[in-house]
Formats: structure tokens, sequence, C-alpha cells
């Protein structure tokens, strides 16, 4: 497996928004709208491959105070448990970490907690509802090697 960048609007791009929808949305009888994609230009998108499918997808959305959101994860259902979930987000981590972000904050679905729990996440938030189903806030503060001034 491959994880790797993709540019907006290319070809991996256009399949990532499709395994979005089909694997956020559809199952809670939902669809991606302009409003979830109208700031994907300027976010960076990350996708898992396996030869040319894409079998995972996330991306990372800059916000102020240094931090970063880490937004629409997703696997292919019939590969969850199997270590793409954990690629992707060691991926983009360390991605954040060159970026120079101090923190990644994300809004975890209430079944995906102890997932994010088990990659030194932390909730900060009670929980509360998004798109109809019940989500916390979880945060990770990046470290840095010692000899970097963060």
């Amino acid at each position: 497996m491959k994880i790797r960048s993709i540019p907006f609007q290319s070809k991996e791009y256009e399949q990532s928004v499709e395994k979005r929808e089909a694997w956020l949305r559809k199952p809670l009888g939902l669809s991606l709208t302009s409003i979830d994609t109208q700031d994907d230009d300027w976010q960076t998108h990350f996708a898992a491959f396996e030869g040319d499918e894409i079998v995972g997808v996330l991306i990372m959305k800059p916000h102020a105070n240094q931090e970063v959101q880490m937004r629409q994860v997703a696997v292919d259902p019939a590969l969850q448990r199997h270590g793409v979930g954990r690629q992707l987000v060691m991926e983009a981590e360390k991605w954040a970490k060159n970026q120079g972000f101090s923190a990644i904050f994300l809004h975890a679905r209430q079944y995906a907690i102890d997932f994010y729990l088990a990659l030194d996440y932390e909730i900060i938030s009670d929980v509360y509802e998004e798109v109809g189903i019940l989500h916390r806030t979880m945060r990770k503060v990046l470290s840095f090697p010692e000899n970097s001034a963060q």
C-alpha cells in the first residue's frame, strides 16, 4: 500500500470524492454537497492506494494557531482494521509536523474514538451531534525533535 497526497481536481481527487461519498455519507442516507467540498482546493488530500485503487482517504484543513483539522477520514469497509487508517493518520501527522503545525484536531464519530485514542489523541469535548450522528472533538499535540524550536 502506498499513501500520498493527491492534487485538487486530479483524477485521483475525483475518485477520492466518490469514496468519501460512498464510505462516509451514503451509509447515513446523505450525500456530499457543494458545501462539503467548497474548501477542497486549499486543503491537503491524502489517499491510500492498493495498485491504482483508492482504499483510504483523509483531508487536512489548516486553521489558526498553527493547528490543522483532520477531516473526512475513511477506509474501504472491506479493509477496515487492517492498518490502512492508522497508516493514513501517521502519514498526515508526519506531513503536519513538516508543515510546522503544532497540533491536529478532529471531529471523531463515536465509533471511531477508540481508534484515535490508540493513536494518542485526547478527547477535548462533550458528545455532540454532527451529520446526524454522535461525535467528540479530539486533539493531539505534535511532538518535535528536541533540537527544534517548537
